[in-house]
């Protein structure tokens, strides 16, 4: 599970039990030491293309030194505000045949919701409790 991690970001407790980190801006090396010295579980931290350019030589290496690998990835758009138990149920009730309306009713999700919730279904980001999770 990645989460996104912000300069001023807080250190949360979804950030402390994640195996990987997405930097949506470059971090400080103070804070990295901070982040690495929370995050028992990181085996895993991806930025975006300009990020990677940003990111010092010391800094990549102090993560490589860790056995931290660095992933170059866009991660575009908004992540999908819905929690991931609704997502789920209403991709599987398309996948019953169940017509937009019908799904509506079964879940109380308006049906520009619904709908919407099914164009993106294929997302990989969900916000969870605040904060952006990668699944």
């Amino acid at each position: 599970m990645f989460v996104s991690v912000w300069p001023n970001s807080p250190i949360t407790v979804q950030i402390r039990a994640a195996t990987g980190l997405h930097w949506v801006r470059p971090l400080s090396k103070k804070k990295i030491k901070i982040l690495l010295g929370a995050c028992k579980n990181l085996v895993a931290v991806s930025v975006s293309p300009s990020v990677r350019a940003r990111l010092k030589p010391e800094v990549v290496a102090l993560l490589e030194k860790q056995g931290i690998g660095v992933r170059v990835e866009s991660r575009r758009g908004r992540p999908l505000s819905s929690n991931m138990e609704a997502i789920v149920r209403v991709a599987e009730l398309r996948k019953d045949f169940q017509p937009i309306r019908e799904i509506e009713r079964l879940t109380k999700i308006p049906k520009s919701s619904v709908h919407y919730l099914l164009t993106r279904a294929k997302r990989s980001r969900v916000k969870k409790r605040g904060h952006v999770v990668h699944v």
